[in-house]
């Protein structure tokens, strides 16, 4: 429960632009389908703790609004996974930044495989920070990229020991289906209603 004292300092800073929401969405994926995963929980910390949590949606997206100021980490978990995290540092984001800031963070999330390095189960994945001189929040691709890599490649052996977990002719096609549907969701969503009206 909010104390009346902390709502109304947070109202202020809002009001005042003191505070600058970041929003980070995107879309949970199964590593081997590559369709989206729903019930998976999104947990975002900063340098007191849990701030919030989500749960990915049926078609596996997720939203969470951050404030400049801080460093975060978001980690996302769900049964029959095994847990990534990725580092948000928007600790030098000016708070006079007016305009909106937003990033696409799509994660894939693997079942336990075999070899796995313990480095991989606890190094975050990814890790963005503010770059003064573009203005704008960067990934860190040099971080990201050894440790992508190291994963898909525990992911191919994988898959060579256990072809059965290859993406069936259904799982392709729904998949071809969904990213369709979510690519053209506004236009259909406009035609629908246009036909509806019509009737």
């Amino acid at each position: 429960m909010c104390r009346p004292a902390t709502f109304l300092f947070v109202l202020f800073a809002l009001l005042t632009g003191q505070l600058r929401a970041i929003v980070v969405q995107g879309i949970v994926r199964d590593a081997f389908t590559r369709l989206p995963l729903s019930e998976t929980r999104v947990s975002v910390s900063d340098e007191g703790g849990l701030i919030a949590e989500r749960i990915t949606r049926l078609d596996g997206f997720y939203r969470v609004d951050l404030v400049a100021g801080h460093s975060y980490l978001l980690r996302f978990e769900r049964q029959g996974c095994v847990p990534r995290s990725v580092v948000y540092d928007a600790s030098q984001v000016p708070r006079r930044w007016e305009d909106d800031l937003s990033s696409i963070l799509d994660l894939r999330l693997f079942p336990p495989l075999l070899d796995m390095d313990s480095v991989l189960l606890n190094t975050p994945i990814g890790s963005a920070r503010w770059d003064t001189e573009d203005q704008q929040m960067l990934w860190d691709m040099e971080h990201s990229d050894p440790l992508i890599a190291q994963w898909n490649l525990l992911l191919d052996e994988h898959l060579k020991r256990h072809p059965e977990k290859r993406p069936t002719v259904f799982e392709r096609s729904s998949l071809w289906l969904f990213d369709h549907i979510h690519l053209w969701s506004w236009p259909f969503f406009i035609v629908a209603v246009w036909c509806f009206h019509k009737l």
